[in-house]
């Protein structure tokens, strides 16, 4: 009986580890997110933020951003800070209508810190409603060799009024 518990014991502790490690690797995964929009009567500001775990090198990032089109104008975009002091560059196109596609990127190998890396700027329409406006997105990153950095992606919508 002794042995069937302590294997039992054993079996919970290795699988406690596991979940622990598991866990701990997911919190050190870096994040690009929306940050706190601000919105006035003719446009809202949306910044972009790249949150890095030590030792985990960004040199480019992108994201995929869906908006109300019957609300807002396509977005223009401002280099922040972060992507600036690393010597990148923002650009943003038009996906399809509702979405756009922005990019932070340089033709170097320089990773890019915490902070801002780019702000957002969409036009409301004349005929905006004063509803909440809603924004999802998607991210991407990838070290300074090329390879993919996995981002920690939630399903966090920002909400604007």
């Amino acid at each position: 009986m002794f042995n069937k518990e302590n294997r039992m014991f054993k079996q919970i502790t290795i699988q406690s580890l596991l979940l622990l490690m598991i866990t701990t690797a997911a919190w050190a995964t870096p994040q690009l997110l929306l940050g706190p929009g601000s919105s006035n009567a003719g446009t809202v500001i949306i910044p972009v933020i790249l949150s890095n775990e030590k030792g985990v090198g960004i040199a480019s990032v992108g994201m995929d951003i869906s908006y109300d089109s019957n609300n807002l104008e396509a977005p223009t975009v401002i280099i922040g800070a972060a992507a600036d002091s690393a010597g990148k560059h923002v650009s943003i196109s038009t996906v399809s209508l509702g979405i756009v596609r922005l990019g932070a990127f340089g033709f170097n190998t320089t990773a890019i810190g915490n902070g801002v890396v780019a702000n957002i700027t969409f036009a409301k329409k004349t005929a905006a409603k004063t509803e909440a406006l809603h924004f999802k997105y998607l991210s991407t990153a990838s070290n300074p060799v090329g390879d993919e950095v996995v981002l920690n992606t939630t399903d966090l919508m920002l909400v604007v009024e």
